[in-house]
């Protein structure tokens, strides 16, 4: 099965009717060289050009009920071809980006809202726009049959997360209309989001010279290997000039279904109960930047202690000499409990349990430090590895049995610093 796709990389008129016009003559151009889908660049109604007075981008928008709209809806049932027609739309409190994609029969398969606005306290920016809240996956009814498609506008393609999110809702094909410089970097985000989720990615651009762009529309099938090839392949089939034209590709979407079907990446070997553990942890946490504060596998050393250490329960204080090193006492109104060295246990205990080994969190703790021991614990605990702790004024002491030790610093050193122990 074979999808044709035409890629309108168009330079806009000044006016909404130029556009309507101009789309419209684009869309017979690529009927007529066998599209089954026109792909618009970004916000075709307005060239992406748009007032930034919020009072003002209001008049100019356009709702999806308009009749720039349903002008497409009607050319695409009268040309048996789909359409995915792009425009500032009409919503409160703000406006947005958006494409609706109308099947070959006319009928409005979804409308996607641009999530993530290019937003950068710039004067110019998309700030007076309001960003979308899901991405979808919908069945595209075709001559040769049903191919799951989905979109993401521009800055969407810089967020591995939207791509990601399609390829577990099924898409097969995601259509990403642009407006912005097409160079290599972002043209490999392309191809990264392309290979990682072994779906085809669409993108059509401004051509040079609109404001800020270049061209360089992309068709990226995903194949990244095929069995009667030594190599890897390159998936981009097809990549337009920095000119203006109607541009079609051809997307083999039975070689594209094979290939999921044998290889591995995609969803084949995620591992979502790690991803959502770890969410919530930096959600505990917050930003990033607090992380680097908060968390110790982000600055904290480590230093192993070169004794063996006993835990006990005595009835009195007398007996410990607490000039020894390493007695950590603790006294409630149900018990009295000891760790010390094992040299240094008292004689007269009520129980005492040998065979612990200990290390530390090098340095002083700033008393605002939250989750350390709970991250180290829990490092620990997914080994099976459980643990004795003390707190001190200054730091945390970590305390495992001997038969785990070596094991467990070995875990924790592949995530923290590993101090030297100068005794």
């Amino acid at each position: 099965m074979k999808l044709t796709i035409a890629f309108l990389q168009l330079l806009p008129g000044e006016t909404l009717e130029e556009n309507l016009n101009k789309g419209i003559r684009a869309c017979r151009e690529a009927k007529e060289k066998g599209a089954d889908i026109a792909l618009f660049p970004e916000m075709w109604s307005h060239g992406y050009r748009f007032s930034h007075d919020e009072k003002e981008i209001q008049k100019e928008s356009v709702s999806a009920d308009s009749l720039f709209v349903k002008r497409f809806s009607e050319l695409a049932q009268e040309l048996d071809m789909a359409i995915a027609i792009t425009f500032l739309e009409t919503h409160e409190p703000k406006p947005r980006n958006t494409v609706c994609l109308f099947d070959r029969h006319g009928k409005p398969v979804f409308r996607y809202s641009k999530v993530h606005i290019c937003d950068f306290g710039e004067a110019d920016d998309e700030g007076v726009l309001e960003g979308g809240d899901r991405f979808f996956t919908e069945d595209l009814d075709t001559k040769e049959g049903p191919v799951k498609v989905g979109a993401m506008i521009c800055y969407d393609r810089e967020f591995p997360e939207s791509a990601r999110i399609m390829m577990l809702q099924g898409a097969e094909l995601i259509l990403v209309p642009n407006a912005c410089p097409m160079e290599i970097n972002r043209l490999s985000q392309l191809r990264a989001r392309a290979f990682e989720n072994m779906l085809a990615v669409a993108t059509c651009n401004y051509p040079s010279p609109h404001p800020d762009c270049n061209g360089h529309s992309t068709l990226f099938d995903g194949v990244a290997y095929l069995p009667e090839l030594s190599g890897s392949r390159d998936t981009c089939v097809f990549e337009a000039g920095k000119g203006e034209g109607v541009f079609t590709a051809d997307l083999d979407l039975s070689m594209l279904r094979e290939y999921r079907n044998r290889e591995v990446w995609g969803n084949a070997h995620r591992r979502p109960e790690v991803y959502e553990s770890e969410s919530e942890r930096l959600q505990a946490y917050g930003s990033e930047q607090q992380l680097t504060t908060l968390n110790p596998l982000k600055q904290l050393e480590i230093q192993p202690l070169p004794y063996d250490f006993t835990v006990c329960k005595i009835e009195d204080t007398e007996e410990p000499d607490l000039r020894k090193a390493f007695f950590f006492l603790e006294k409630t109104d149900e018990e009295i409990s000891l760790v010390c060295r094992t040299e240094d246990t008292p004689e007269k205990t009520l129980e005492c349990e040998h065979g612990w080994k200990a290390f530390r969190v090098k340095g002083t703790l700033d008393f605002s430090l939250v989750g350390i021991l709970a991250e180290i614990s829990g490092i620990l605990a997914a080994e099976g590895i459980s643990i004795f702790a003390v707190s001190t004024y200054n730091t945390d002491y970590i305390l495992v049995k001997e038969e785990n030790f070596e094991r467990a610093l070995g875990i924790l050193s592949a995530k923290y610093e590993a101090a030297e122990c100068s005794f």
